[in-house]
C-alpha cells in the first residue's frame, strides 16, 4: 500500500546538496574552516521560515560536522489507488555527517499532512500564527520515530497539548522520487477538544 508524494520541491535538497557539495566522499579530509563555512551557510540559506528543528554540532578537534534539521515544504499526494492529487505539506529530515572517514547526506520524508488536516487545525486548534501551527507540525516530527515502525494502515493520534487537540492519521509507506521510500505519518485531520 505505497503512498505517492508527487510534486516534491526540487530546490529543498538541491540547495541543502549544492551547500555540502565539496564534501564527496573519497574526498581529502575536510578543513575546519571548510565544515565552518557549511555549517554557516546551511544556517544562513535554507529557509528559517520553514525550519521545524535544527542541530548543528561541529567539533573543530575532530574536524567532523553533523546537522540534522527537520523541514516543512510544500507537496502535492496521492495514494494508491486514487485518480486524483491532495495538496499539503510534507515534514523531513535532512541528515549530514562528514569527517576524516565518513560522509554522508541524506533526506529522509517523515510525514505527509494532508491540506484538510491543516483546515482543521486552523479551525479547531489554539492559535492559529504561523508560530503556534510550526510547533504543532514540530510534534508530528517528533511522534515520528515512536509511530513508523507500526504495520502500514495502523491508526495513529499524537496529542498536541499546547493547541488543545491531536493529529490523526494513518502509517504508511511514503515514495518520493528524489529520496525513496520512507516509512512515514500520513496525518489526514485534526481535532480539537470537545469536538
Amino acid at each position: 500500500m505505497g503512498q505517492r508524494l508527487l510534486g516534491w520541491h526540487p530546490r529543498k535538497a538541491g540547495l541543502a546538496g549544492r551547500i555540502v557539495a565539496g564534501l564527496k566522499r573519497g574526498r581529502p579530509i575536510p578543513r575546519v574552516s571548510t565544515l565552518v563555512g557549511i555549517a554557516d551557510q546551511w544556517r544562513r540559506h535554507l529557509p528559517a521560515r520553514a525550519r521545524l528543528a535544527l542541530e548543528i554540532d561541529l567539533d573543530r578537534r575532530r574536524k567532523s560536522l553533523r546537522i540534522r534539521e527537520m523541514r516543512v515544504t510544500a507537496s502535492v499526494y496521492r495514494a494508491a489507488g486514487w485518480d486524483t492529487m491532495e495538496q499539503g505539506l510534507i515534514v523531513d529530515l535532512f541528515k549530514l555527517e562528514a569527517g576524516k572517514s565518513h560522509y554522508r547526506f541524506a533526506v529522509h520524508v517523515l510525514a505527509h499532512v494532508s491540506s484538510h488536516a491543516l483546515a482543521r487545525r486552523f479551525q479547531r486548534g489554539l492559535g492559529g500564527d504561523e508560530a503556534s501551527i510550526m510547533r504543532d507540525l514540530h510534534a508530528i516530527s517528533q511522534a515520528h520515530h515512536a509511530l513508523a515502525d507500526r504495520p502500514d494502515g495502523h491508526e495513529f493520534s499524537v496529542p498536541v497539548p499546547a493547541s488543545g487537540g491531536v493529529w490523526c492519521g494513518t502509517v504508511g509507506l511514503l515514495a518520493d522520487a528524489a529520496v525513496g521510500t520512507d516509512p512515514g505519518l500520513l496525518v489526514r485531520t485534526f481535532i480539537g477538544e470537545g469536538a
